[in-house]
């Protein structure tokens, strides 16, 4: 029930913000509209983008010695982002940004929610970096992954 509870907000809020542009490219043009934001000679907006991500490892507390365990991953992630574009020679560039996101592991049962921070390492792609809470085992874990934003 909570799955399909999340997974509705997760659609719901992805419908309401369609409107906003949320399902088409970011324009080449985004600093020459409104929504751009002045700050010194350096141009910057922040905009609603939906996002795929593929965790890699994750990081938890064992509840039996208490000690903190390397996990390899197998999740894909998807949600919705809220991401910071800055002015690149005229071209809008993601550098940073938060997402929040459903986790479905792949190899193992398991599904979770998570927050993640993003940053762009240029020809790589965004690495992100957070938490997810695991509906499986009940715990709180801290990820490391690679998202992609559309």
């Amino acid at each position: 029930m909570k799955r399909l509870l999340l997974i509705s907000i997760v659609a719901l809020l992805t419908i309401a913000v369609s409107a906003q542009g949320l399902f088409s490219p970011v324009p080449k043009t985004l600093f020459t509209t409104e929504k751009a934001i002045k700050v010194g000679e350096v141009s910057s907006a922040w905009l609603p983008r939906i996002n795929v991500g593929l965790n890699a490892i994750s990081y938890g507390k064992n509840a039996e010695t208490g000690q903190l365990e390397v996990t390899p991953l197998n999740a894909i992630a998807f949600g919705l982002g809220y991401l910071h574009y800055k002015n690149v020679a005229g071209v809008p560039f993601n550098d940073f940004g938060f997402n929040l996101a459903y986790l479905q592991l792949i190899d193992k049962a398991g599904s979770g929610v998570g927050l993640y921070g993003t940053y762009n390492t240029g020809q790589i792609g965004l690495l992100n970096l957070g938490a997810h809470y695991d509906f499986a085992v009940k715990q709180i874990f801290v990820d490391t992954g690679v998202t992609w934003h559309f």
